[in-house]
Formats: C-alpha cells, sequence, structure tokens
C-alpha cells in the first residue's frame, strides 16, 4: 500500500475544490480524539491560467467557495487535527507566505488564517500575471516541482496526509521531462 493509496495527476482543481468546499475537511462524525491529517494544498499559477480571465477567475471563485466553507465549519475544523499547507507552482513551487503549517485544532485563529489564505490566493488569481510573480516561480507547468515542495509539508510518519493539486493542464517546463513526473510521484508518495 502506498503512503496515499491512489494517486492520480492531474488532479482535476475544480471537482476538488468543490468536494473540499462541501466538506472534506469539515469531519461529519466527531471521535472522542481526532486523528492527526497533513494537508498541502498546491496551486498552479502558470500562464495557462493567469493568462486567461475567465479561467483563473473559476479558480478563485472555488477558492473563495472553500473559504466560506472553511469559515461555516470553523467549530468542526477546530475540533479537528489538520495541519494545512499552501504552496503555489508554475516553472517552480514555493510556500505561499504566512500559510503552512497551519496548525487547525483548538485554534479558531488559526482556522481563519486558513480562511484568509485561501481568499489571498483567489485574489492572486484575479490578478493575473505579475512580474514579481513570474520571476519569482516561472510561467510554466512543473508537478515535480509541485510534488517535492508539498513533501516538505507532509511528513513521513503522518498518519492522514494528502496533497490537493490544483491545476488546468499538464506538467510543461523545460528541463524537467514529463517522464519524471510518475517516479516522482512514486518516490515521494509511494511508500
Amino acid at each position: 500500500m502506498t503512503r496515499f493509496g491512489r494517486l492520480t495527476l492531474p488532479v482535476a482543481a475544480l471537482v476538488l475544490g468543490t468536494q473540499l468546499a462541501g466538506g472534506m475537511l469539515a469531519p461529519s462524525v466527531h471521535a472522542a480524539e481526532p486523528d492527526p491529517s497533513d494537508i498541502a494544498l498546491v496551486f498552479d499559477f502558470s500562464a495557462s491560467i493567469l493568462d486567461d480571465k475567465a479561467n483563473r477567475e473559476k479558480f478563485a471563485a472555488a477558492l473563495d467557495g472553500m473559504a466560506d466553507r472553511v469559515d461555516a465549519t470553523s467549530a468542526d475544523l477546530v475540533a479537528g487535527d489538520a495541519t494545512v499547507s499552501l504552496v503555489q507552482f508554475a516553472s517552480k513551487a514555493d510556500d505561499i507566505a504566512g500559510c503552512t503549517e497551519l496548525r487547525l485544532l483548538n485554534s479558531p485563529e488559526t482556522v481563519g488564517r486558513f480562511a484568509q489564505c485561501l481568499r489571498s490566493v483567489a485574489n492572486s488569481y484575479r490578478r493575473g500575471v505579475r512580474a514579481s510573480l513570474t520571476n519569482r516561480i516561472g510561467i510554466d507547468t512543473n508537478y515535480v516541482a509541485a510534488m517535492e515542495q508539498a513533501d516538505k509539508h507532509l511528513p513521513d510518519d503522518s498518519l492522514r496526509p494528502a496533497m490537493i493539486l490544483f491545476s488546468d493542464g499538464k506538467h510543461d517546463v523545460a528541463g524537467t521531462p514529463v517522464s519524471q513526473v510518475q517516479p516522482t510521484r512514486d518516490r515521494l508518495f509511494g511508500n
């Protein structure tokens, strides 16, 4: 059995976003003690999204919906033991400043921060291409870099790790062939 079971790439971002907004993070049954989980939300900021106003608005709207759902289920999230990290990627990947290692257990403030982080990412999508972002992470789509950055937030001993990839396209970055995507997935998440 692999660390994640079956993980397929690319993952349809809006479908997962809808499921997440629909309550995947909020437990429907309360256990005596919550099982800890580590979640990396990984957002594609490549040109295929940022250059297409309608496409980036879909991503932004899905994230706003997720943030609203986080607010609405705050009490459940505070009772759960999740640690959430947000990562953005294009040619390279990087953490979203102030939005990693968000430990939600017993912290309404951190749950509120999580919702703010989602809204901040939504606003970044709405702004489209910006030189500062392009200079930092590029414009292509690099799933290898995305998975490697996400893995930094998913400890090997995590009981319930999850990486959720929000993307619209396919791996297409120079210097990292698509043939490296599956082996990277297997190396990082196949144990």
